[in-house]
């Protein structure tokens, strides 16, 4: 069984060296969801790219994407 010291000095540290394994982790989920999100963004945008070429209606695309009108309009300004 694992026992803790009671020095108030390890306790400290360990409590110390704890909190920083959580703030990592906390960190790298965070970094996670933030490239995931990312990357659902630029497929959403690749698809009203396709969508554009094919000749579909702004407002079919939005509602294929969900991206909204001022987006898709400057996709296809862009092409």
């Amino acid at each position: 069984m694992f026992e803790l010291s009671q020095d108030e000095q390890t306790r400290a540290l360990y409590d110390a060296r704890e909190k920083a394994r959580w703030d990592e982790h906390a960190r790298m989920v965070g970094a996670e969801a933030k490239g995931k999100k990312e990357g659902a963004m630029l497929r959403e945008l690749e698809i009203a790219k396709n969508a554009l070429a094919m000749g579909l209606p702004i407002e079919h695309i939005t509602a294929l994407t969900g991206l909204d009108i001022e987006t898709i309009s400057a996709l296809k300004a862009g092409e």
